[in-house]
């Protein structure tokens, strides 16, 4: 692993930091504050100032360096592109050349937003089949069932639903007005409230065979999903993060106590140096679990489920504690380091879990020794 970045991984994340001027900047801190319309019309039009310079294209290390500077400024609106993102890299990897043609223009230029549907019970996809059916009937498969949570499901237009058939696991590819469709009410949360997220009902959804991609036999295109969810996670750690450690510092610097800078304590700069010490690994981490999938490495997955849980731990550590430095300035609701404690719980239980995470990399563990 080189830990000089090249010219072409760094170019991404110049593009995304010179889209992110301070008039632009602005407006992030109240995407929450947006009603879903509104959010819907915000987040397009991030995707058409990222997408032309391959945002939704990318991978790898160039991709890592992107996300974690855009969610430095803003993780809810890197949590909101992301599921358009995901539904174009599994259309990618699986679709028809007809399925590819019909998407991935729109989502990889940032003129739709997508959602992948997987979940059936919470944030997570357990290991048993799945619930939600597709039934094959003439030239359509017929979907009964229901999700959870869909990230960005309130916005998409079109959302790939993961569907158990007799042959094996179906995508099934909907228009978010399909008849037999119906999306639920956007769910309030504890925090990343610019992110949208719903659940859905299918009742007797007829999709046409050649928007359905598979069936597969196996689950490897599940366990795909999970694995670019927890890239986007591990992203949005390194952000939340960095917005904890960087609030602290600047309260203790200017916040006096005794006369002098909190900062001059040195409970206080102990405090910020652990901070510190947790955000350089979590980043170190981050980014040997962006370049070992770049590299296809055997271990590829168990790096990022050490990054994944380190990451994400991290972030709801270092978020703890900057509130911790900032006494009751940080307990006042809308500071940039509550923003992050709140922010920091979804990360640990999003995606692959903290604890899910930890059982895995324990099985591995074993089957390596």
């Amino acid at each position: 692993m080189d830990f000089d970045f090249s010219p072409e991984q760094t170019a991404l994340r110049q593009e995304v930091i010179d889209a992110l001027v301070p008039e632009e900047r602005a407006g992030l801190a109240a995407l929450g504050d947006l009603d879903t319309a509104q959010l819907k019309e915000a987040l397009l039009a991030w995707a058409g100032r990222l997408g032309p310079g391959g945002f939704f294209e990318s991978g790898g290390v160039a991709l890592c360096l992107a996300r974690e500077a855009l969610a430095a400024a803003s993780p809810s609106l890197l949590l909101g592109l992301s599921s358009g993102h995901l539904l174009a890299r599994l259309a990618e990897r699986h679709g028809s050349a007809g399925q590819k043609e019909l998407l991935l223009p729109e989502l990889c230029s940032g003129k739709a937003l997508g959602a992948v549907a997987t979940g059936e019970g919470g944030t997570s996809l357990g290991p048993g089949p799945l619930e939600t059916t597709a039934k094959l009937d003439g030239d359509n498969f017929v979907l009964n069932g229901a999700k959870g949570q869909v990230l960005g499901g309130p916005l998409a237009s079109w959302l790939a639903v993961a569907a158990q058939s007799d042959e094996g696991l179906a995508w099934c590819l909907l228009p978010a007005d399909s008849p037999g469709l119906n999306l639920g009410q956007r769910l309030p949360t504890l925090g990343l409230e610019g992110a949208a997220i719903c659940g859905l009902t299918l009742q007797e959804s007829r999709v046409p065979r050649d928007m359905v991609m598979g069936p597969f036999r196996d689950r490897e295109s599940l366990e795909a999903i999970k694995a670019w969810e927890d890239e986007v996670l591990v992203a949005i750690s390194l952000g939340v993060t960095r917005t904890a450690l960087d609030t602290a510092l600047a309260y203790a610097k200017k916040h006096k106590a005794g006369g002098k800078p909190i900062i001059a304590y040195q409970e206080i700069g102990f405090k910020l140096a652990e901070m510190f010490t947790l955000y350089q690994s979590a980043q170190l981490l981050a980014y040997k679990a962006a370049w070992a999938e770049e590299a296809g490495r055997r271990d590829a997955d168990e790096v990022l489920g050490c990054a994944k849980v380190f990451c994400a731990e991290s972030a709801g550590t270092v978020a703890s504690e900057a509130l911790q430095v900032l006494g009751g300035a940080g307990f006042v609701r809308g500071n940039p380091a509550e923003r992050a404690y709140r922010d920091a719980k979804y990360l640990s239980v999003a995606g692959v879990s903290s604890e899910i995470s930890r059982m895995n990399l324990g099985e591995a563990v074993l089957a390596a020794h």
